[in-house]
């Protein structure tokens, strides 16, 4: 999987001109919020070694065609919630 992070800049995600960082070779992707943290991606990689990623902005969660299969937003839920299940590689 792909998981695209937006950056906080005051633009919508749609504009070409707003940066992002796009990380590949994702298997396990779970995003939580929590009052300490914020919202966090929390990754388990294809190498399996794992990764957090704080977020500033959206997240976008593609498959390898480039296809989101799942979204989230940096503001949606309230603290200490789990937002989605674990998305995983087959």
């Amino acid at each position: 999987m792909l998981v695209k992070f937006m950056s906080d800049e005051n633009a919508a995600d749609e504009d070409s001109r707003k940066t992002f960082r796009l990380l590949s070779g994702v298997k396990v992707c779970e995003f939580v919020r929590s009052v300490e943290t914020g919202a966090v991606a929390c990754l388990t990689m294809d190498d399996g070694s794992y990764h957090e990623e704080h977020l500033r902005g959206n997240a976008y969660v593609m498959n390898e065609s480039g296809k989101t299969v799942s979204s989230f937003g940096a503001a949606d839920l309230p603290p200490n919630h789990a937002v989605m299940p674990s998305l995983r590689t087959a």
